[in-house]
């Protein structure tokens, strides 16, 4: 865990740009979970738990309240989850990936109440000026806006390792793990943590990740583990993102001392 830049819990399944989305993002799909259990949903205990043994497992990423819902319309939830977390977790760090919609919940804090988070991330579908947010945050990303396609699955598999899952380890509204982004109906099956503890998840999860890593998609020798959503996947990420940099060193540093071990 040491190497996942986010460890992300969904809050709510609403985002507030559903209808504008339509039919380009999986937010307003019908199908949006597939045959995952959507029955219960993630609780705040279930959350602080996870982030107590992902801490354990030596993770030091940013925790985040965001998947394909809007965090920001579970506002007060939301402030109350991270400072609980922070509470029992001195010196965790967090990050608010937003549309930005309602970003004016910042302002409306009470003076000795002001939120701050690490990061914030904003999607700018409307192209307006964010530069009042920095107060709020040490690192204001702002970005593009444009919706990428992932919906859209390619016909054949595609020749390339990919390093996404590095990027975030996600539950869902329902308690339920995803790979990434990408996988956004659950197909990798990790678990729940209605069915599953945090430790069993975490290490289905490492060890797709790892295959992920070190092996060609469409290999006829692609070994057993690697999800087929993997192989056609529309996002893949050959390289690392860059939205931890701490992490995304040490995760650097490790991968290039590999490869020196393996050429010696």
């Amino acid at each position: 865990m040491r190497y996942t830049q986010y460890l992300v819990f969904e809050l709510g399944s609403a985002c507030n740009l559903d209808e504008e989305h339509k039919g380009r993002c999986p937010s307003s799909d019908s199908d949006r979970y597939g045959s995952l259990d959507t029955s219960r949903e993630l609780t705040d205990a279930m959350i602080l738990q996870a982030a107590r043994e992902a801490h354990a497992m030596g993770f030091s990423g940013r925790i985040g309240f965001h998947y394909y819902n809007e965090p920001t319309t579970q506002w007060d939830r939301l402030l109350a989850l991270k400072s609980e977390i922070e509470r029992r977790i001195p010196g965790q760090t967090f990050v608010l990936w937003t549309n930005g919609l309602n970003l004016h919940k910042l302002k409306e804090a009470p003076a000795a109440q002001k939120p701050h988070f690490k990061d914030i991330v904003i999607s700018n579908y409307f192209k307006k000026d964010w530069s009042w947010v920095a107060p709020y945050c040490d690192r204001l990303q702002i970005g593009d806006g444009l919706l990428d396609g992932r919906k859209r699955p390619i016909r054949r598999e595609t020749d390339s390792v990919c390093l996404r899952p590095f990027n975030e380890m996600i539950f869902d509204n329902f308690a339920n793990a995803h790979l990434c982004c990408a996988d956004w109906q659950g197909t990798t099956n990790l678990g729940s943590l209605y069915r599953d503890s945090f430790a069993e998840i975490a290490a289905r999860f490492l060890h797709i990740r790892s295959l992920l890593t070190l092996t060609t998609l469409d290999s006829p020798e692609r070994p057993l583990g690697i999800p087929a959503i993997c192989a056609r996947c529309r996002i893949k990420e050959s390289g690392l993102a860059n939205l931890v940099p701490e992490v995304t060193q040490r995760l650097y540093n490790e991968l290039v001392a590999s490869k020196n071990r393996t050429c010696a």
